[in-house]
Formats: structure tokens, C-alpha cells, sequence
């Protein structure tokens, strides 16, 4: 096939109707990749037998060396039906669990999914993960059923059990879907609930609710309404119902609309009457006769030669081995018989072998030339064009592929499903957009704009572009791509090398050695600087691109009331547009709306990781993509040579902006730190920043755990009195208690702390909260009982962060200092304070002016807690009460707080480091606990490594949740909860232990508690008894809390009780004895 140019491609960018911007989407190794190098070679840029081994939008090293896809990859491919041509945008994205976040700009940019589903391991974790997120955005789905030749390869699986094994796979996924949609009902249920609307607003939500209903009809996978397919992508075939419809409609002489809603289901053909029934006992189901009967037929003519050639194989030696038997039996009895009989006996044995050996290869010949002309009639009365030379091709795979690939061609059906049941740009904005950025339609200032995107308007005024990734490249690519060549005749070829030389010999005269010395390591230090390009994957909604336009960079916290703020200006470069074709770039005059591209230049400088993009500063910017993977991993790296550290601060700067999941951060102690979503993905970081960003040698050290500090209530809970402190200088004592929060309300906070929009102001711990969240804040607490019902009214702060796990509680008579409500003037009057006693009001008014610094101190023990420094989470700090010890000092006082701020400073600060400690001491009243992340494993095996799967389990603390057997392909589908400290090196050892039958997914799920006791030591007579007097190291071998503090403390620097000196009456010295 010829290869499609991009002049070619770019003239099908202005038809708006002819656009589909498609991505795939799928658990790791279910054929992702396979499936997209196939509909890439249906425009000629790769072989169609190469599908599957090339991996052309593979094109990493570590993505070709591991085999797995890292990064999502786009690509533009040409798809003609009926004399129409249509455009269409690919993306692969990865199938890893540690890559994710790649899966979100995927679907962001997009507005179709292909699902691609192993027929054999069905649903797994991440194509539960994928489609939520593919639910969330909007994006409409179609299922494909890959890998079908699997049920008849391993399986051996006639069609009947095959038609049954591929509806079961359809009907898990209708309901993963219907899942989805009853949680995001009862999500608006929920919310309607809480709030109070009007008769006219519930009605439209009514209305809502019966659209979203007709949609969940609608959506449903079934192959009668053509959003299935049915698809081998290793042997190059793929079918829809419609296909096998549209071949056996004119022979049967039925409707080609009606065979598509009976070809599949409970339907059966009766070929005596030429009826359809609904019900019988003798007959297949219309997809077995019409559908698999055929497929399964022309594999085992292709594998005929295989089957037959082993019975003639086998039948032969049974013959060999009776005729040694007999001979052995002869020549025991006849012993002492001539021995010219027995050379006569063995010339005739001999030719009889000869004769049977020439038996069997006829018998071999005659079955391969019979076997041939069966097939040669199959491809003939299908009407393929298909060679004598492929079909003797000795490879079968060949031959399957050969046969099949113009029988029932890939890429034909999956392009067809995807322009038939996936929506245009246009149609798609109309009911995506909306949904996404609400914002944007509810004010009337950004009609206009709103209504050019919903209609994705191309000649509209304004131009609206949406970054959702920044990824890198060469720049030597970038170079050869963007500059357009230019012809030259031989003579100016001529004059422009000789300007160039004597330019060269002026320079060289003019400057020094020394000069062409420092020039020399100028240029190499911009070299390596720019040696990386950064290319912006966008996707522009309204308006047309042009080079010299004018844009504003909006980051996703701009506001257009305070429009100089977190926004920049730049001009679009003559050569800053790129039409993506997988690695390679191909330069772009213009870009219209409805179309994916890459966008270079100074302007990319901007963008860290995402923005939107506007010629105009009137409009809200894009929301933030949503990530499922929460980034757990974490590495200190550091450069070997000292000197190199401005080098790899800049290279972590380029791999922050480059990949969209990973976080970089200066830990407590100075060191920058890494934190990647997994092994894998922190394995790819740490090379690329060796590589290709700061190109230094790095040393890393060993992964870093996150661990949290809580405490848990006991029987002595209750009795435990308020911590009493006071400040260095005893001008005021502060009364603090601290309890555990409920369960309920700590799982709120996280996941508002994940998915919060709050917008934070300038204000130290000022935050506005929406009306929102603060009414299922007080619902959950609400739901912890009626001790906590009250405790709402005296929420403060949340802390470490704005917005986190651990509050503190005002138990003051001043309840003015409480968080900001949506309907609270936070200047109110102190409540249940007298206004006869002026003592108290002055009091109060004192405390409210060191607000700050009791908050800060609050914030600060929560951020470092007592057992290793690491955050508390879940714990309760109230206080109680504010003394001042005498009239004296409060006059002192007033007197030093009406003076400026700066003569404040020593007394905030006692203020603060006060609080800080009395909330650790308080925290230590209670039983302490250590909070350590646990993984989420599944692993898919058979039983003969079951055991030793096992073992490697629970050698690394793991805890086995469920165990599924799958009948039908014998494998056992494994859920475990695995703490993250055990994670590393746990995907090598299993797969080593298991001989590679075992690859174990890994997903950071949950916070769990240690629930042993970090200052356990024996101390009763039992324990005593049982485990004697244990020294330190002792103790860390049984106290596995103890053990990973002192592992965290000793990586922070802190304090450990740890003997250096181990024996000190034995000297150890370097030289041997002589």
C-alpha cells in the first residue's frame, strides 16, 4: 500500500464531520499495541506482517526493551469509506498501572475509546481503572473482543463453548459500566439532598436524571447495535456483526438491518424451513453457524497438515515397535538356528523399512496436496486473492495471516465501528463540554466563547487550546522537521560554502586561543541545554491557529477577575505547530478546531504539565485532569561529582515538566527527592533524568516510604486529663487534649484532600470552603454520633496542609475564631461570653490576636510527629483552655501587642513552640501507632506455581483477599493487599520463583495501621518468661513498628538507641597472622 503523506492528511483537518479523535485504551499485554501498529499499516508506514513486533509508537528504549508501553503516543491515519475520506487521530496509551496518569491526557483529548479485552484474563484491574476514567470524562466507548484465536489455539475450544466464553466477557462489561453509572446517580442524589433547592430546580434535575437513564440504555456493549468487535490482532482479522451480515444477506435472502439484531444472541436458523427461532434444542445460535463455524473451519484447514502428518507419524512407529517385538520373540526361541537365515531375515527387514518409510512419505504428500486443494477451493469461494506461494508458506502463522487479513481485514472493521458509532469533535463538545467545565456556561460573560467551543467553531473570533501534556524530544528532530528544505542551483550552492569560509578565516584572525577555548565550552554548555525540545500535546476546541497569533498562557489557578496573575504571554513561531505522526513531527501551516497537534516554541517554556491556552484573558481556565495513581515511590538522588548539582537541579526541572505523574521535592533535610507512582515508573524517571535532562551521573539512594502517626482509643482513653503547658517566659498556659478521629470523617478528608478545587488565598490559613463541602463535612459528622454532632460548631483549622486528616477543635468561649462558612461573617461577636465581664472580653481578645501562632503550632506537630518525624493523620487536637498567669503579665502583654509587629516576634514564637509540644505530649498520651501505605495485587496464574506464589507472599507481609479459579482457562485470578515497604524487588522475585508465569500489578489502594505497639518490650512475667530480656537489636527483631522507625529515624539523622561498638573486649585488626 502506498504511504499516506501529511500534505494529504492536513487538507482532511477543516472537514469538522470527517475528524474522529480516538484513543485505546486496555489492561497491559491484551493487545493494545498490536492493535494500533495494525490500523498504522493500513497507511503504508509500516508492513502489515510487522504488526505486533515493530511497536512503531513504542519508540522509547526502555518501551522496546521491557515491552510494555510508557507514554501515550499519537498518530494520524487516513480511513476512506464510500468515496469519503476521513481523518483520524489515534492514541495508544500504556496498559502499566504505574503509567495511568498518561491514560487521563489521553482520554482528555479525545472523544471516543476503543476498550480492548483479552477473550482469556477478561476484566482486570486497570480495565476497571481505564474505563472510570474514560466514564468520568465523557468519552464514548466501544468494547474489543481481542485475541479470539486463543480459544482455539490453547483452549481447543470448539465454537459452541468459544460463543459462550465471548458473551460472558460482553456482559462483565455492561456491568462495570452500570456501575459506574449508579455511583454518579447516587453522587447527585446525594447532593440534591443537601441542598435546598426550588421546585423549578428539582424539576430539571428530574430531567437530567431520565437523560442520564436513556443514556445508560443507550450505552450498553451488544454487537447488534455494531459497538463490538470481534478482533485477533496477532493473526491481522477482525469482524463486526454488519460484516457477516452484509455476506449473508443476499444468501439468505433476509434484510441486512434484521440479521443484525438476530446474528447475535438466542436465535437459530433453521435451514429446512428457513426460519428464525428463538428456542431449540438441536440447533447452534446463529453466531456459531454463521460467524465462529466458518473461522474455526479455516483454521483447522490451515493446521490440517499439522493433525494429519502426527497420525501418520505415530501409526508408523506402532508398527516399528510390533515388528521389533516379534523379532525379539523369534530370535529368544530359535537360538541355535542358522545363522544365513538370520542375515537373509534382516536383508528382508530392511527393505521392508525402506518400503514403509517410502509409504509414509507418500502417505505425507498425498495429505498435503489434498490438504492444499481444500483450502485452495475455501480462499477461492470467498473470493481472496491469495498466492499459491503464501499458501505453502511452511510457517502457519504466515498463512493465517495471509488468509485472513483479506478475509476479514483489521483495520477495515475497527475504522468503520470507529466513524459509524464514534462521535465528530462537533458533536462530541456539544455534550462533553458542558459537563467538564460547568463554570464556563453559568456566566453569561462567557457566552460567546462557550458557545464557539460547544459548536467547535473554526472561524471563531477567539482561539481556544487545551495543553494536556509536555512531553520531549530531540531537537535534532525537531530541526529537520520544521525547516522546509530549500533549492538551490549549483552556483549559489557554490557562492553560500565560499561566504562561509571566508567568514570562518576573518573570524579565526581576529580571535585568540583562549577565546576559541571559552567559546568552545560556551557552546557545548547551550548544547546541552537545548539538546531537549519540549512539544505541548493539545487539542484546540475553537477558533484557527495561525502563526503570529498572539496567546495567553492560563495556568488551571488563574482567575479572569485578577487577570495579571498566573498568566503569560507569548506569538505563535513560524514553525511552533507539529501534526504528530508517532515519533516523527511533521510541520503544519495552520490548525483548525476539532484536531490534535503538537505546539512548540518559547511558549511551551510556560506550561508546567498542563494550562489552557486563549487569545483572550475573559474565560475560566480548563479543569485539572484527574489522576486515579497516587505517587507513593520515593528516591533521594544526588550527583556524584558536587560540582554537577546546578546541572541536575536543571535536569529535574525538565523532568518535572515532562511527565505529568510524578512529583519533585526538597525533603526536611535538604535532599531532592523523586516521587514516582511505582518501580517501574521511578526506573524510568531516574534513567531519563540520566540521559536526557541532566546527562550527569547520579547517585540515588534506597526508596523512601512514606509512614503516617496516629493513635487509637483504649480503655484509659477517656480518664486522660488535657495536657498542661506553659510558654518559656510563664505569660500564658495553654490546656490540650487530643483524641482519634472517627473513620468516616478521616476517609472524607482524604478524599477531598485529593480531589479538593479549593482556592487559596494570600492569607496564611484562610481558605474558602464551598457550601458544598461544608455541608458533607457536618453529615459525616453527623454520622460519628452525637458527641461529634456537637464538635462540628468548634472546628478551627485542618492541619498539616489547608486542607488534611487532623483538626483542631476550639473549645474556647470565643467561637469567632471557627473556619470561614460559606454563610458565617468570621467577624462575629464572641459567643457565650458576658458582656459585664470585661476581664474575660480582654482575655479573648488577646487570644484572638495570637490565633496565628496557635494554628502554626498546631500545624507544625502535625507535620512532624513524635515517633519519626513523619505527619499524623486521623487525630483530634482540641484546646481546652487559655490562662494568663497574672493582671501584670496581660498588661505586659498589652503593652507589646500595641506595639509593631516586629517586637512580637520572641512571643509568637514561644506561642508557637509551645503548642507544638503540648500537642505531642498529648498525642503521646494515647496508644501510638504507626500508618504504613499498602498496594493493591492482583496476579493471574496456574496452579502448578500456586504454592510457591504464595510463599513469596507471605514472606512480604501480604494479606490474600480473594482467590478466583477461572473454569474455563484454569487460572487463578489472586487479590492481595501488599505494604509498600515489601514492594521492592517483589515483581522480579515472583516472576523468578514462578518461572515467569506470574506477573503481579501493583496500585497504591489505602492507608492501613500497624497495629503493634512501637515501645512494646517484654515486660510482664509471661513475656519475660517467654522471650527473656531482649536487648535493642532483639527487640527490633520482634517489634516491627520499633524496626521501622528506627529505620526512618536513622535515614532523617534523628536520634537512635544503637550501640556502635558491638564487642569491645575483642580487637579486630586489618593484617592476617603470618
Amino acid at each position: 500500500m502506498v504511504r499516506v503523506t501529511a500534505s494529504e492528511l492536513a487538507k482532511l483537518q477543516t472537514n469538522i464531520k470527517n475528524i474522529r479523535l480516538i484513543s485505546i485504551i486496555a489492561h497491559v499485554d491484551h493487545g493494545k499495541t498490536t492493535l494500533s501498529d495494525s490500523l498504522i499499516s493500513s497507511n503504508g508506514i509500516i508492513s502489515p506482517r510487522l504488526a505486533g513486533t515493530v511497536r512503531y509508537l513504542d519508540y522509547l528504549e526502555e518501551e522496546q526493551d521491557k515491552l510494555i508501553t510508557m507514554k501515550s503516543s499519537s498518530i494520524s491515519l487516513l480511513h476512506g469509506i464510500e468515496n469519503e475520506k476521513y481523518l483520524i487521530n489515534l492514541i495508544d496509551s500504556p496498559g502499566h498501572i504505574d503509567f495511568n496518569s498518561e491514560v487521563s491526557t489521553a482520554v482528555r483529548v479525545t472523544d471516543g475509546s476503543l476498550i480492548v479485552v483479552d477473550v482469556l484474563e477478561g476484566v482486570r484491574v486497570q480495565t476497571q481503572a481505564v474505563i472510570r476514567q474514560a466514564w468520568f470524562e465523557g468519552v464514548k466507548l466501544c468494547l474489543v473482543i481481542n485475541k479470539i484465536d486463543r480459544l482455539f489455539y490453547e483452549l481447543k475450544m470448539p465454537p459452541l463453548e468459544a460463543y459462550l466464553k465471548i458473551s460472558i466477557q460482553i456482559k462483565i462489561k455492561i456491568q462495570i459500566k452500570n456501575t459506574n453509572q449508579n455511583s454518579n446517580q447516587n453522587q447527585n442524589q446525594n447532593q440534591n439532598q443537601n441542598q435546598n433547592q426550588n421546585q423549578n430546580q428539582n424539576q430539571n434535575q428530574n430531567q437530567n436524571q431520565n437523560q442520564n437513564q436513556n443514556e445508560e440504555n443507550e450505552e450498553h456493549f451488544h454487537p447488534s447495535k455494531g459497538n463490538v468487535i470481534f478482533a485477533s490482532a496477532t493473526d491481522g482479522w477482525a469482524f463486526q456483526i454488519d460484516t457477516f451480515a452484509k455476506i449473508y444477506s443476499d444468501k439468505i435472502g433476509m434484510n441486512r438491518k434484521a440479521l443484525n439484531k438476530i446474528l447475535w444472541g438466542e436465535f437459530y436458523f433453521d435451514p429446512k424451513s428457513k426460519k428464525v427461532l428463538k428456542k431449540s434444542q438441536n440447533l447452534k445460535p446463529m453466531f456459531v453457524q454463521f460467524v465462529l463455524d466458518p473461522i474455526w473451519h479455516m483454521y483447522q484447514a490451515i493446521h490440517a497438515d499439522e493433525h494429519d502428518l502426527q497420525i501418520v507419524s505415530l501409526t508408523a512407529g506402532k508398527k516399528k515397535k510390533n515388528k521389533s517385538k516379534k523379532k525379539h520373540n523369534k530370535n529368544s526361541t530359535e537360538k541355535n538356528q542358522n545363522q544365513n537365515q538370520n542375515q537373509n531375515q534382516n536383508q528382508i527387514q530392511n527393505q521392508n523399512q525402506k518400503n514403509s518409510t517410502e509409504k509414509n512419505q507418500n502417505q505425507k504428500n498425498s495429505i498435503k496436496d489434498k490438504n492444499f486443494m481444500r483450502l485452495e477451493n475455501m480462499v477461492r469461494k470467498l473470493g481472496l486473492k491469495v498466492s499459491d506461494r503464501e499458501l505453502k508458506q511452511k510457517d502457519r502463522s504466515l498463512i493465517v495471516h495471509s488468509i485472513f487479513s483479506k478475509w476479514l481485514p483489521i483495520s477495515k472493521a475497527v475504522l468503520d465501528v470507529v466513524v459509524a458509532k464514534l462521535p465528530d469533535p462537533k458533536t462530541a463538545q456539544k455534550t462533553r463540554i458542558p459537563k467538564l467545565w460547568p463554570g464556563l456556561f453559568k456566566q453569561p460573560e462567557f457566552a460567546n466563547i462557550a458557545k464557539s467551543i460547544e459548536n467547535c467553531d473554526p472561524n471563531a473570533n477567539d482561539c481556544l487550546i487545551f495543553i494536556a501534556k509536555v512531553f520531549s524530544t530531540s531537537k535534532t528532530l525537531i530541526s529537520r522537521v520544521s525547516q522546509p528544505t530549500v533549492f538551490m542551483t549549483r552556483e549559489e550552492a557554490i557562492e553560500k560554502l565560499e561566504m562561509r569560509a571566508n567568514q570562518r578565516e576573518e573570524k579565526e584572525e581576529k580571535t585568540t586561543e583562549i577565546e576559541k577555548k571559552n567559546e568552545i565550552q560556551i557552546n557545548e554548555e547551550n548544547e546541552d541545554k537545548t539538546d531537549q525540545v519540549f512539544i505541548g500535546f493539545s487539542r484546540i476546541f475553537c477558533g484557527t491557529l495561525k502563526p503570529g497569533v498572539r496567546i495567553h498562557i492560563l495556568s488551571p489557578r488563574y482567575d479572569p477577575n485578577e487577570p495579571d496573575n498566573y498568566h503569560t504571554e507569548s506569538i505563535i513561531g513560524d514553525h511552533d505547530i507539529y501534526l504528530l505522526m508517532g515519533r516523527e513531527l511533521e510541520h503544519l501551516p495552520k490548525i483548525s478546531a476539532g484536531n490534535v497537534f503538537g505546539l512548540g516554541g518559547n511558549l511551551v517554556s510556560s506550561v508546567l504539565k498542563s494550562a489552557t491556552l486563549s487569545t483572550t484573558t475573559k474565560i475560566l481556565p480548563f479543569p485539572t485532569l484527574t489522576r486515579n495513581v497516587t505517587p507513593i515511590v520515593q528516591v533521594a538522588v544526588e550527583p556524584e561529582n558536587p560540582l554537577e548539582m546546578k546541572k541536575l537541579i536543571e535536569g529535574l526541572k525538565l523532568l518535572n515538566r515532562s511527565d505529568p505523574s510524578i512529583k519533585i521535592t526538597v525533603g526536611d533535610s535538604g535532599e531532592n527527592v523523586i516521587i514516582a507512582t511505582g518501580e517501574v515508573h521511578l526506573e524510568r524517571c531516574i534513567k531519563d533524568l540520566r540521559k536526557r535532562f541532566a546527562k550527569i551521573e547520579i547517585s540515588t539512594s534506597a526508596p523512601i516510604v512514606p509512614f503516617r502517626e496516629t493513635i487509637i482509643f483504649d480503655s484509659q482513653s477517656k480518664k486522660l486529663d488535657p495536657v498542661h503547658i506553659s510558654t518559656p517566659d510563664n505569660v500564658c498556659s495553654f490546656f490540650i487534649s487530643a483524641k482519634p478521629l472517627p473513620l468516616n470523617i478521616v476517609k472524607f478528608l482524604e478524599v477531598y484532600e485529593k480531589n479538593s478545587k479549593l482556592r487559596k488565598s494570600k492569607r496564611f490559613r484562610h481558605v474558602e470552603f464551598s457550601e458544598q463541602f461544608y455541608n458533607d463535612l457536618q453529615n459525616e459528622f453527623v454520622k460519628a454520633g452525637k458527641n461529634w454532632e456537637k464538635e462540628f460548631e468548634n472546628l478551627w483549622v485542618f492541619g498539616p496542609s489547608q486542607i488534611s486528616t487532623n483538626i483542631l477543635l476550639n473549645h474556647l468561649p470565643d467561637k469567632s475564631l471557627l473556619i470561614e462558612k460559606p454563610l458565617q461573617n468570621s467577624k462575629s461577636t464572641p459567643k457565650n461570653v458576658e458582656q459585664n465581664d470585661e476581664k474575660s472580653t480582654q482575655t479573648m481578645s488577646k487570644i484572638q490576636d495570637l490565633s496565628h501562632s496557635i494554628i502554626a503550632g498546631f500545624q507544625l506537630a502535625t507535620r512532624l510527629g513524635p515517633l519519626c518525624e513523619e505527619p499524623m493523620t486521623g487525630v483530634c487536637f482540641s484546646i481546652e483552655n487559655i490562662s494568663f498567669n497574672s493582671d501584670e503579665q496581660i498588661i505586659s502583654l498589652e503593652e507589646e501587642l500595641e506595639k509593631p509587629l516586629d517586637h512580637l516576634g520572641i512571643f509568637t514564637g514561644q506561642v508557637i513552640s509551645t503548642v507544638k509540644e503540648g500537642c505531642l505530649k498529648a498525642f503521646l498520651k494515647h496508644p501510638a501507632r504507626l500508618v504504613e501505605p499498602i498496594y493493591l495485587c492482583e496476579i493471574q496464574t496456574n496452579s502448578d506455581v500456586l504454592g510457591k506464589l504464595y510463599g513469596v507472599l507471605s514472606r512480604r507481609r501480604a494479606n490474600v483477599i480473594s482467590e478466583d479459579l477461572n473454569e474455563s482457562t484454569m487460572l487463578f485470578n489472586i487479590t492481595a493487599m501488599l505494604p509498600v515497604e515489601e514492594s521492592f524487588g517483589f515483581a522480579d522475585e515472583m516472576r523468578s520463583k514462578t518461572s515467569g508465569f506470574a506477573n503481579p500489578q501493583l496500585v497504591f489502594d489505602h492507608w492501613e495501621v500497624l497495629d503493634i505497639d512501637p515501645f512494646w518490650v517484654p515486660s510482664t512475667d509471661d513475656e519475660i518468661e517467654e522471650f527473656g530480656e531482649q536487648t535493642n537489636e532483639q527487640i527490633l527483631s520482634l517489634n516491627l513498628a520499633r524496626k521501622l522507625i528506627e529505620k526512618v529515624k536513622k535515614r532523617k539523622g534523628l536520634f537512635i538507641e544503637e550501640k556502635i561498638v558491638k564487642h569491645g573486649d575483642k580487637q579486630r585488626t586489618l593484617s592476617k597472622k603470618k
